[in-house]
């Protein structure tokens, strides 16, 4: 499932993460962040840390799956997408700007990836099928985009 940050500035996911720290959350609730730049970077909640202030910078496609898929709640509560969906977070305001090359590029070799690595991945969806709410944004490519990089395990 993605989401966007809202941000309009270059802030990376650690600092979103302080930020929940900071006001008593566990961290930042998506588990993959995808920085301005086309980095990935692993949240708390992908890594399933015993401490709320672990978070993992610049983390290799090939590198994602030694860490433990999470099992936390956060505010997405609708057909218990917690726990059935992966949770990736693009930096940036999707509704005023578009998000860059960098990060169109590692997106597509994620949903690549993924669909390759996980046996149980489906389908994308957006925040915004759950719930009332422009996530992530209506500068973000439409679903049929990104399924032109899914890969059937069939």
């Amino acid at each position: 499932m993605f989401h966007h940050s809202e941000h309009t500035t270059n802030i990376i996911g650690q600092d979103i993460n302080k930020g929940y720290v900071q006001s008593g959350f566990f961290g930042l609730p998506q588990d993959i962040v995808v920085n301005m730049n086309g980095t990935i970077d692993l949240s708390p909640r992908w890594i399933r840390a015993g401490n709320s202030n672990q978070y993992i910078i610049g983390v290799p496609l090939y590198s994602i799956f030694q860490y433990v898929l999470h099992d936390i709640s956060d505010s997405c509560v609708n057909e218990n997408m917690n726990y059935l969906a992966m949770h990736v977070l693009v930096i940036g305001n999707f509704n005023v700007n578009k998000p860059t090359i960098a990060q169109l590029n590692t997106v597509g070799k994620l949903i690549t990836f993924v669909s390759k690595t996980l046996p149980n991945f489906k389908d994308i969806k957006y925040h915004s099928d759950y719930v009332a709410i422009a996530c992530p944004g209506s500068n973000f490519p439409p679903i049929q985009y990104w399924r032109n990089f899914f890969v059937s395990t069939i």
